[in-house]
């Protein structure tokens, strides 16, 4: 089901769960009862087209994420640094870049485990 194939209850319902973490909240600010949006929910065209909208969204906020990620770590690496700084700041900053490092390490890893599954097809 495409946008245009929506209703314009089912979009108005999209966009209410797109920013409320309750069903009950979406449905109140959708102007539709809970009843109905459960019933959408429960179509799997409706929660196909929910589904791309949210990964439209989170591929938004990664490529932000992506785009801050050198000022970010320019942050962290001035501040571990920085002999102005507390211990306590410093050892902070340098655990958020360790974690950084691991996580960028993690994912790296398992893109590559992944184009390699993909490949074995």
């Amino acid at each position: 089901m495409t946008n245009d194939e929506l209703s314009t209850n089912q979009r108005k319902a999209i966009d209410a769960l797109l920013n409320h973490s309750k069903i009950e909240d979406a449905a109140n600010a959708a102007g539709l009862t809970t009843r109905t949006v459960y019933r959408y929910l429960a179509d799997a065209s409706f929660r196909d087209a929910l589904h791309e909208q949210q990964d439209r969204i989170t591929s938004a906020t990664a490529a932000r994420l992506v785009g801050g990620a050198g000022d970010a770590l320019a942050v962290l690496e001035r501040v571990m640094s920085d002999p102005d700084e507390t211990g306590a700041t410093r050892v902070r900053a340098a655990g958020m870049w360790l974690d950084a490092m691991r996580n960028a390490v993690e994912l790296d890893q398992l893109a590559a485990r992944v184009a390699a599954l993909e490949a074995g097809r």
